[in-house]
């Protein structure tokens, strides 16, 4: 049987590098015919050997002849010079690594694809070459926050002309952290010195976790059941065949028969009946009207929509749409419904309570249909997603567990269809005829594309705001990123070059390893946001391994992978629009219809200065401290339902204050003030000095207000431990009468964070909003120039100010975890005023 040869896209692909001239035909060809041309090379661990190769896949078949020539229990040589450029000891025989195993699938059953044999530096172990000459690649602080890493340590960079410095820095050799910082010698740039920093390739853990068993760009070709250039998804018989530029260019030769902007949200009597008969107690709540239904549906166009663009707003419909899926979007829009400039005229009653009585059994609405088996519709995703983020972000504590035990649901009908896995062979229903069905075609492909990456960076930002596990990783997303917003939003859009930008569509996997090795790419702010994910997730996977390692005896793995992830968040945040966390447009599409909608809130408009990309943020937090170390710090009873004892408490004490007492510390502390200042005043440049009262309840980004959280408690921990309280009028040995509602505080919040902030500028010459234009040099030596000046602030810890403010924001939230927070924060409060009693024993009392 013939088969017709595949189109690939946009070749054929030429070598940028002087003198080459080679091209082909495939990009993935092209990028690794460019590491010949790196200097970083892999060398051969095996005694006498010492070849280098420019591939791990090509070192791994060479070193498997070792193993043939010599047999398996052939012992490697003490001292192997490791990638990273440091003398490591190897007492493990080849027989026993796992280096030299297929890495398996699953998550729980990865192995080291490289450096099996490296462990983390003993005391006396030292660096076996200057810093010049090490693998290049940022460093900031490589602090293990894991109780069983034994070998606490911190990573530092050196100039090449401080010769003291160019060996393992004394207090590696000594017990960890028992040593005072000093704050003059600890260099923690995170530039490194080295040429051909373009062609500079990630450590060999981040090439690992990105390839899995099979590579990213497989020789054979793609899998079968995987997209090539950003098309198609699923299995056809049609003669065109999937995933070429052939069939887009058919599409989009095609005028799209698109339905009108309004009948995006119109309701009428014969859409309330249905949705009353998959949910009777609607019909009993003083919001069940066709005009406010529309209003919910607006806002979540309005809000959800702009930050998180998994439907095709062009092709949608009311009455052509899932009555579970517009229930779901209802749902969205009527808690998102305070968080907006409301027009008066909806005249609403209970939002809250809408959004509530429709979420209780719209789980089970969902998995009760038809189409929410193997392979699903698109639709039974995106109703799942939305139902996940508002049960986290926005009601009670018991849908907030549902969502954590539920996910997992979501993410195997996920793996059992073609986007993911499953059976290459099974398709999702799409029709491929030649018509303008092949926009329906390629809308339900995209679509699915997107809820997959969606509910990878779900996973991953719950990964390090609530310390929920991982279930999706880095090395299974095999997509492209998604579409150009402005092609899916239907907005300007060129037909005869669309084709060719979904065509070019970057690999997720590919955009992630340009990150780790700085090189520029442009996305727009959804694909950024996923991007930033990915980073979250290789962190969470390395640190997750490591912890592994440790278990099974490998106690010294020695890579600098925190400095790495640092350094691409940084770059990541530098490829953002005028380089600036704080725009709206990095992380908000800013065409939409509605951007100069008058219900906008004023944090999702363009003139807002306010941080609105958080997750950046709570990254480098998560880099420096664990969640779950600041959460019990500050005096949680129990997490996850399992109760903190005295004993655990005690052991986050000695893990805090090793993190306090090492460079982690005040770097976190640093981040969080950054992003405090970001949130609560307005830039030191802007026209008009401002403060702001942070009220989570109508905070339109999702996610700020958990990250807010992790900012002050983490920033909280850090001024305890290392200053005490900041009074001691509710000491015990106190003799000031404290009435029941005052709370002495030595300054407020604002002029906390204003005073913090010209301190910083007075020492370094830098102000914040500086920061925020600069490129990743400037600001890595802006944040080394933070550090120095850091002991010489002062007052880090009058905080109670700020607590005060934050508490009583978080008190007025319908959102229950929020409320526990406020209770958590009060309780921060009480302790720096001197009191003595460590575990807040109300926490979880936020019943109404």
């Amino acid at each position: 049987m013939s088969e017709k040869r595949r189109l690939r896209g946009a070749g054929p692909f030429h070598c940028s590098f002087p003198d080459c001239g080679k091209s082909f035909s495939r990009s993935d060809h092209l990028t690794r015919h460019k590491a010949n041309h790196t200097s970083n090379k892999i060398k051969c661990d095996w005694l006498g050997c010492g070849k280098l190769f420019t591939r791990l896949d090509v070192k791994r078949k060479h070193e498997s002849r070792h193993i043939k020539v010599n047999g398996e229990n052939y012992t490697k040589p003490e001292n192997i010079l490791g990638t990273n450029g440091v003398s490591l000891k190897s007492h493990c025989k080849t027989s026993n690594t796992i280096g030299h195993k297929t890495p398996s699938t699953s998550s729980n059953e990865n192995a080291i694809a490289d450096g099996s044999e490296q462990r983390r530096p003993s005391k006396s172990m030292k660096s076996a070459e200057p810093a010049s000459q090490r693998l290049p690649g940022p460093i900031l602080v490589d602090f293990y926050t894991n109780e069983k890493d034994q070998a606490n340590k911190v990573s530092v960079s050196t100039e090449a002309n401080h010769n003291d410095l160019t060996q393992a820095p004394q207090f590696l050799q000594e017990e960890p952290f028992t040593r005072e910082l000093n704050w003059e010698a600890t260099d923690i740039s995170s530039e490194n010195k080295r040429s051909n920093s373009e062609f500079n390739l990630p450590p060999q853990s981040f090439q690992w976790l990105l390839s899995d068993p099979v590579n990213l760009s497989p020789p054979c070709g793609r899998f079968s059941n995987q997209p090539e250039n950003g098309a198609f998804h699923v299995s056809y018989d049609d003669l065109l065949g999937p995933s070429t530029l052939t069939m887009l260019q058919e599409i989009f030769a095609v005028s799209p028969d698109f339905p009108s902007a309004d009948d995006q949200t119109k309701m009428d009597e014969g859409l309330l009946l249905m949705m009353a008969k998959h949910i009777p107690a609607l019909r009993g709540h003083p919001d069940f009207e066709a005009k406010k239904f529309e209003g919910f549906l607006e806002i979540y166009w309005l809000l959800y929509h702009s930050q998180y663009p998994i439907l095709h707003r062009p092709s949608f419909c009311t009455h052509d749409a899932e009555v579970v899926l517009l229930l779901s979007m209802i749902m969205i829009g009527a808690s998102f419904s305070k968080k907006t400039l409301v027009d008066d005229h909806l005249a609403l009653i209970d939002p809250d309570g809408l959004a509530e009585l429709i979420a209780d059994p719209l789980r089970w609405l969902i998995f009760a249909h038809e189409q929410a088996k193997p392979p699903c519709k698109s639709w039974v995703i995106q109703s799942l997603i939305m139902l996940e983020t508002f049960e986290i972000t926005s009601t009670s504590r018991y849908l907030h567990e549902r969502a954590c035990i539920y996910n997992g649901a979501k993410v195997q009908l996920l793996r059992r269809s073609p986007i993911l896995g499953g059976d290459p062979l099974k398709e999702i229903g799409a029709d491929v005829s030649r018509s303008k069905k092949l926009w329906s075609t390629w809308i339900e492909s995209e679509s699915m594309k997107r809820v997959a990456l969606m509910s990878f960076y779900i996973d991953s930002i719950h990964a390090i705001v609530y310390g929920h596990p991982l279930n999706l990783f880095a090395n299974q997303i095999k997509l492209s990123l998604p579409c150009p917003d402005d092609l899916w939003e239907y907005s300007d859009v060129d037909r005869r070059s669309a084709p060719l930008s979904v065509a070019k569509s970057l690999l997720f996997g590919e955009a992630l390893q340009k990150l780790l090795q700085k090189e520029e790419i442009e996305v727009g702010p959804f694909s950024g946001q996923i991007l930033l994910a990915g980073l979250i997730n290789l962190m969470l996977q390395i640190e997750q391994n490591v912890s592994q390692w440790s278990n099974f005896g490998w106690n010294n793995i020695q890579e600098n992978w925190r400095g790495t992830i640092s350094s691409a968040l940084e770059f990541w945040r530098a490829e953002l629009p005028s380089q600036d966390c704080c725009l709206t447009t990095s992380s908000v599409y800013s065409k939409a219809p509605d951007s100069s909608h008058s219900s906008l809130p004023s944090s999702l408009k363009l003139t807002d200065t306010r941080c609105s990309c958080p997750v950046y943020h709570a990254a480098h937090i998560y880099l420096k401290i664990a969640h779950y170390d600041y959460i019990v710090y500050a005096g949680a009873p129990k997490r996850m339902n399992v109760p903190i004892l005295e004993e655990d408490y005690e052991v986050v004490v000695k893990r805090i204050g090793k993190w306090a007492k090492s460079p982690a510390g005040p770097l976190c502390a640093i981040n969080s003030l950054i992003l405090l200042c970001e949130i609560l005043l307005s830039p030191e440049d802007s026209m008009q000095a401002a403060s702001y009262i942070y009220e989570p309840n109508k905070d339109p980004f999702i996610y700020r207000p958990n990250i807010v959280i992790s900012a002050i408690l983490s920033l909280w921990a850090y001024a305890f431990y290392s200053f005490g309280p900041e009074s001691l009028f509710k000491s015990a040995s106190s003799k000031f009468k404290i009435f029941e509602d005052c709370t002495p505080a030595m300054e407020d919040g604002s002029t906390y964070l204003g005073r913090i902030r010209n301190e910083f500028k007075m020492l370094t010459g830098a102000s914040f909003a500086q920061l925020k234009h600069m490129n990743t040099k400037d600001h890595s030596a802006t944040i080394q120039k933070y550090y120095r000046a850091f002991p010489k602030l002062k007052k880090v810890n009058y905080l109670v100010g700020l607590l005060i403010s934050l508490r009583n924001g978080y008190m007025k939230c319908k959102w229950e975890v929020g409320r526990e927070y406020a209770n958590l924060l009060n309780n921060c409060i009480e302790r720096s005023l001197g009191s003595e009693i460590i575990f807040c024993r109300n926490m979880y009392e936020v019943n109404n």
